[in-house]
């Protein structure tokens, strides 16, 4: 009896750990490396320190972060509990362990709703788009969506991309000059990207940087194409 306990925790333990796996190689390469997961981690930390906020934009990167700590958590409960339940052979024991679980999993109703919501507004897309999860196959695309697809790379109607620095949130609150519609659709056929209407001047230019345009490339390019608002 005990042997087949411990081959039946064995074949479980070694299930979990590779369903486990895979997710946590793909969420390492969301956040661009351990260099990141400090901050990831403090996303996380605010996920329950404003438990009802749904305000915001968080990237992939954050739900990816934070779907996994939770799949680890629940995890670390189990491999404590499980063998708990199987080796001790009571109800009551057997309720308080799985208890522990379900216990955990309401607590993060809230905080992943939050963070599902804060994921469409990353996608420019509204909250209301979390109902698409009771519609067949739209669910599917929208799952696609939130843990797959890029955010906008500029301030959207929900703010500044997550991880702005401050002072470019306060140059956009100071109504810093925007580009308009016109110069938006010329910065994205001459450098291509992708950027909203209303984006700055300094904001786009960080955007090129990042992608690997030198300053002087970016200046001359304003200027050539008499971009500067």
């Amino acid at each position: 009896m005990l042997k087949l306990a411990m081959t039946e925790l064995t074949v479980v333990g070694v299930i979990a750990c590779l369903l486990l796996l895979l997710p946590l190689l793909v969420c390492y390469r969301m956040i661009g490396g351990r260099q990141n997961i400090g901050r990831y981690l403090e996303g996380y930390k605010d996920e329950w320190r404003n438990y009802f906020n749904f305000k915001g934009r968080i990237d992939r990167g954050q739900i990816w972060f934070s779907t996994s700590l939770n799949n680890i958590i629940v995890f670390g409960i189990a491999i404590i509990t499980i063998p708990i339940d199987i080796f001790v052979k009571n109800p009551i024991v057997s309720i308080a362990t799985t208890g522990l679980i379900y216990l955990f999993a309401i607590a993060t109703i809230i905080p992943s709703l939050s963070l599902t919501i804060k994921r469409l507004h990353d996608l420019n897309k509204s909250g209301w788009w979390v109902l698409g999860y009771a519609v067949p196959f739209l669910n599917l695309y929208i799952g696609l969506m939130l843990f797959f697809f890029k955010g906008t790379e500029t301030d959207n109607r929900f703010g500044p991309p997550p991880f702005a620095d401050k002072d470019e949130s306060n140059e956009i609150i100071n109504k810093q000059p925007e580009l308009d519609s016109k110069r938006v659709k010329t910065v994205e056929r001459v450098f291509g990207i992708n950027i909203d209407k209303g984006a700055t001047k300094k904001r786009v230019s960080k955007i090129l940087q990042q992608k690997g345009y030198t300053e002087e490339e970016i200046s001359a390019g304003f200027e050539k194409y008499k971009l500067s608002a």
